[in-house]
């Protein structure tokens, strides 16, 4: 049995603590590759790029690497990137919660456009970077492993993802789906239940994976429009 979510948030972490008081201790894993996680979750992202040393270390949102005499303001809520008073990047918190921590970099353009967003995480480190063809439309996602190699490269435009992996052959897989397939098949997690709480990717993991003898469960947390989704009819009709 694991517990399989897109992402972490409020509603993912009520199931999840609500699971684990009904005795339902299994790995848990998050699609999103969120710096951030709690220990007791894992991210198919993360976990190929290599273990992080040391205990947790958050950069602050004014240790974020800038070029020289460029500025830093923030407050509670977020902070910016200055040049001569022009705005060239948007600093996001992990959580109000927890301080000014970083969790993210929205880099801009003159034109005030995003072009390439970082992501950080626990130990400070920048674990991922992603590239923008335009503010709206993410181009390709990087993600590196704790000694600075490429290690995930993720098309947006054709979906196709290839992972590097030391003393490996090169992996090429088409879809997200199907390198989260790889990603459980490898670590051999137990699939007989899959619990999950979302109509996306683990909605499509959990229906990709035919010919198991086991059921899973979908904890419905979105929300409730005029027509049930596609997938939730599909679910039904069953």
């Amino acid at each position: 049995m694991i517990q399989l979510f897109d992402y972490y948030n409020q509603e993912t972490q009520d199931l999840h603590d609500s699971l684990l008081a009904a005795g339902y201790d299994c790995p848990t894993i998050v699609i999103e590759a969120n710096g951030f996680l709690p220990d007791d979750m894992i991210s198919p992202y993360t976990y190929f790029l290599g273990d992080e040393e040391g205990a947790d270390h958050p950069l602050f949102f004014n240790q974020v690497p800038v070029p020289p005499f460029w500025e830093i303001t923030g407050d509670h809520q977020s902070a910016r990137v200055s040049d001569m008073g022009e705005e060239r990047a948007r600093i996001h918190y992990a959580s109000q919660a927890k301080g000014r921590l970083v969790k993210q970099v929205d880099w801009l353009d003159k034109k005030g456009q995003l072009r390439l967003s970082e992501r950080y995480n626990k130990q400070g480190r920048c674990f991922a970077k992603t590239a923008y063809k335009s503010a709206q439309e993410a181009f390709n996602t990087t993600y590196y492993s704790t000694d600075g190699q490429e290690r995930i490269v993720e098309n947006h435009a054709t979906g196709d993802i290839i992972l590097t992996l030391d003393q490996e052959p090169l992996r090429i897989f088409k879809s997200r789906v199907d390198f989260i397939r790889f990603f459980l098949e490898r670590l051999d997690f137990d699939l007989d239940y899959i619990l999950f709480n979302s109509l996306a990717f683990s909605f499509l993991v959990s229906h990709s994976l035919t010919g198991r003898a086991g059921k899973d469960i979908l904890f419905w947390q979105e929300p409730l429009y005029d027509e049930l989704p596609g997938n939730m009819q599909l679910i039904l009709g069953k």
